[in-house]
C-alpha cells in the first residue's frame, strides 16, 4: 500500500517558523507517528513517500522529510522523496528563480527578491506550478494513495483511474464563519471551489465530528461512510506542566508579563476574525472596569503580531485606565509555550468557530484550566473539563471568566479533570485512525467498485 504525502505545507512554513500554523503541528505530528508506527512493525503494509506539490518548496520540504526520518526509521529502510530529479528543464529555471539560497548571494534581502520575482513571473510560476503536478502524479505507481492534507490543494490532483485520493479535512471556516468570509470573499470562494472538486469517490479524514458534518452538510453527494473523523492529538512531548521557578520566571521576563501578576492567557492573531480576539479583550476591560477580579490581574495576548486593528484600538482608548493590563506577546518560540501555559491562572479561547482547537488540549496538558465557547468542535475536545460560554454573548462570557479567576478549588478540579481530558486525544491514535482510512481507500480501489 503506496501513500504519497504532500508537506508542502511543512516546507513553506519550515522557512518562516513565526508563520507556522496549527496545521503545520498536526501534519508534522501526524507523519512522525505514521514513521513511528512503522518503526513498531504496526504499520507493515505501509509504504510512505513524501512530496511537495509546490515546486517552489521542492528543496525545503525534501529537508524537512529528511529530519523527519532522522531517528524514526531504522538506516536499511527507505522512504523516498519525490523532489528534483522529475523537473523539466523549464522547471529547473523556475525553481533556481525562487530559491532563497541563490538569491542570498545576489542581496542581503532575498524575501524581497523573490516576492518581486514572483510578481513579476506569476504566470509563468502558475503554470509550471500546474505542469508539476502532473509531473508527480504520473511519476506515482499505479493504486498510489496521494494524501492532500490540505483542501486548498484538491485542485493540483484531480481524479484519475490510477490513483486514490484521500483528503483531510480541517474545518470549514472560511464559509461558515462570517466574520471571516466578510473580511475575504475571495478566500471563501476558493475554498467553496476546492471542496466542490471533491468526488464521492475520495477518502476524507475529518478531525472532529463537528468538521465532518459541516462538510456533509455543503456536500450532502459525498459518501458519509468515506468521511472518516481522525481526531488530532495532544502532543506530549511539546507540552507539559512547568513548575520551575527559573524558567516561569524567565517566560514572564521574556515576553513582559509583570513578575507576580496572575494572568488570564489567550491565543491567536487578531487578523483572524474567527479567533475573536477582540471580543476576549473587550469584555476582559469592562472586567476590569466594574472591579470584579483582582486589580493586578492581566490579560496575555500569545502569538500573532503586535499591531492592532482599529477596533482593538478603540477599546484601549475607550477603556485607558485598564489599557496596560493587556498584553500582546507576538510570536512565541514552542520552548515557551508550556511554561506560558503553565504560568497562567487560566486558559480562555473564544473561538467563533475552529475545526479541533489544539490549544483546549495544550492547556488541559499543562494543568491549566480552560474557558472556551460552545461552538463548533470545542465542546467535543473540552469535554466535561472546561467551561463554556457562547462566543458572541459579553455578559455570559464576563461571568464565566470571573468564575474561572476568583473560585481557586474550581480551578484545581478543572485541573485534574483536564489531564483525564487530554489523555483521551493522542497522536498515536490519529496515526492508527489515518492508517485505517488508507486501508479501507486501498480495498475500494482493489474491489474495482468505490464503496
Amino acid at each position: 500500500m503506496k501513500v504519497a504525502f504532500d508537506i508542502s505545507i511543512l516546507g513553506a512554513e519550515e522557512r518562516t517558523p513565526e508563520n507556522r500554523t496549527g496545521i503545520y503541528k498536526a501534519i508534522e505530528a501526524l507523519l512522525k507517528h505514521l514513521l513511528l508506527l512503522k518503526k513498531q512493525g504496526l504499520a507493515e503494509d505501509l509504504e510512505l513517500m513524501g512530496f511537495s506539490s509546490d515546486f517552489r518548496q521542492l528543496e525545503t520540504s525534501q529537508e524537512v522529510w529528511q529530519n523527519l526520518l532522522n531517528g524514526m526509521v531504522g538506516t536499511e529502510e527507505k522512504y523516498p522523496y519525490l523532489g528534483k530529479l522529475l523537473l523539466s528543464p523549464v522547471q529547473k529555471m523556475a525553481l533556481r528563480l525562487s530559491d532563497r539560497k541563490a538569491l542570498r548571494k545576489l542581496s542581503k534581502k532575498p524575501y524581497l527578491l523573490e516576492s518581486i520575482a514572483m510578481w513579476v513571473f506569476r504566470p509563468f510560476f502558475r503554470q509550471v506550478s500546474r505542469q508539476w503536478s502532473s509531473v508527480i502524479a504520473k511519476h506515482m505507481p499505479h493504486g498510489t494513495i496521494v494524501h492532500i492534507p490540505f483542501t486548498r490543494d484538491v485542485d493540483k490532483f484531480p481524479p484519475t483511474s490510477g490513483l486514490i485520493r484521500v483528503v483531510t479535512c480541517y474545518d470549514l471556516t472560511p464559509i461558515l464563519c462570517e466574520a471571516r468570509s466578510k473580511l475575504n470573499p475571495k478566500e471563501k470562494a476558493k475554498h467553496e471551489a476546492m471542496l466542490n472538486l471533491m468526488t464521492p469517490d475520495d477518502f476524507v479524514c475529518c478531525i472532529s465530528n463537528s468538521a465532518q458534518q459541516d462538510l456533509f452538510a455543503f456536500r450532502p453527494d459525498l459518501k458519509l461512510e468515506n468521511l472518516v473523523v481522525t481526531y488530532l492529538g495532544a502532543d506530549m512531548e511539546r507540552f507539559s506542566p512547568v513548575s520551575d521557578g527559573l524558567t516561569l520566571a524567565n517566560v514572564r521576563r521574556n515576553y513582559n508579563i509583570p513578575e507576580s501578576a496572575p494572568y488570564l492567557l489567550t491565543v491567536g492573531t487578531l487578523f483572524y476574525p474567527h479567533k475573536n480576539v477582540a471580543f476576549a479583550i473587550r469584555n476582559f476591560l469592562e472586567i476590569c472596569d466594574k472591579q470584579s477580579i483582582a486589580d493586578d490581574f492581566v490579560l496575555v495576548l500569545c502569538g500573532g503580531k503586535r499591531k492592532f486593528t482599529a477596533e482593538v484600538e478603540a477599546l484601549f482608548l475607550k477603556h485607558s485606565a485598564h489599557r496596560h493590563r493587556v498584553i500582546v506577546t507576538g510570536y512565541v518560540a514552542d520552548a515557551d509555550l508550556s511554561a506560558l501555559y503553565s504560568g497562567a491562572t487560566g486558559f480562555v479561547l473564544p473561538s467563533l468557530y475552529e475545526g479541533f482547537g489544539l490549544p483546549v488540549l495544550e492547556a488541559m496538558q499543562c494543568g491549566t484550566p480552560v474557558l472556551c465557547s460552545n461552538t463548533a468542535s470545542l465542546p467535543e475536545v473540552g469535554g466535561d473539563a472546561a467551561l463554556y460560554a457562547s462566543p458572541t454573548d459579553g455578559t455570559e462570557f464576563q461571568q464565566q471568566i470571573v468564575t474561572l479567576l476568583n473560585n481557586p478549588e474550581l480551578r484545581q478540579q478543572m485541573v485534574k479533570k483536564g489531564f483525564e481530558q487530554a489523555k483521551k486525544f493522542s497522536w498515536e491514535q490519529s496515526a492508527k485512525d489515518t492508517l485505517v482510512v488508507y486501508r479501507k481507500a486501498y480495498e475500494s480501489f482493489l474491489a474495482g467498485t468505490p464503496t
